[in-house]
């Protein structure tokens, strides 16, 4: 579940002034998928989509947003802030664009990702300090190879690439 998805449960009976919402109105309803877990929607508003998890089996008009207190809740929380926005007509600006790497970024993801097919494949460090990292640098041997600069990068990168593999990739999929 994206950190952006806005989670709702019907109201509960003694909720005071609940607002009504027509989730089919919202605006142009792009998917909706029913599931065990709930309804799934993802809906184009002015400036955006609007990812919703309605965790009910019946028709509901009436619903509580739930924030869960995880490590994305600042995101959380800013996805029902424009939500709410949407709801009242107060704010229909643009959502903020995504946070997208820079052109170095996506050169060193991609060279992250070429050190790991390389690893994968079998090559040596060395093989891919010649062919990825320094192409343009004679190969170096012995005793100069291992001191060198170029073999403690080609290790520091390679362990980046797989920390990045195990367990941050899910970070850059959402945009965070």
């Amino acid at each position: 579940m994206s950190p952006t998805t806005i989670i709702l449960e019907p109201a509960p009976a003694d909720l005071v002034h609940p607002t009504l919402i027509e989730l089919d109105e919202l605006g142009t309803v792009l998917t909706d998928y029913e599931a065990t877990d709930g309804r799934h929607l993802i809906i184009a508003v002015p400036g955006g989509k609007l990812r919703l998890w309605v965790r009910t089996q019946h028709s509901c008009t009436q619903f509580t947003v739930v924030i869960p207190a995880d490590s994305h809740f600042t995101t959380r929380a800013t996805a029902v802030a424009r939500f709410a926005a949407i709801l009242t007509g107060t704010v229909r600006k643009a959502q903020p664009p995504p946070c997208l790497p820079s052109t170095f970024q996506r050169h060193r993801l991609s060279l992250l990702l070429a050190l790991l097919d390389a690893e994968q494949s079998g090559a040596t460090r060395r093989e891919m300090a010649t062919h990825l990292l320094y192409r343009n640098s004679a190969p170096l041997a012995g005793a100069l190879w291992t001191g060198s600069s170029q073999r403690r990068r080609v290790h520091r990168m390679v362990r980046q690439a797989r920390h990045l593999a195990q367990a941050q990739y899910r970070d850059l999929l959402i945009g965070i």
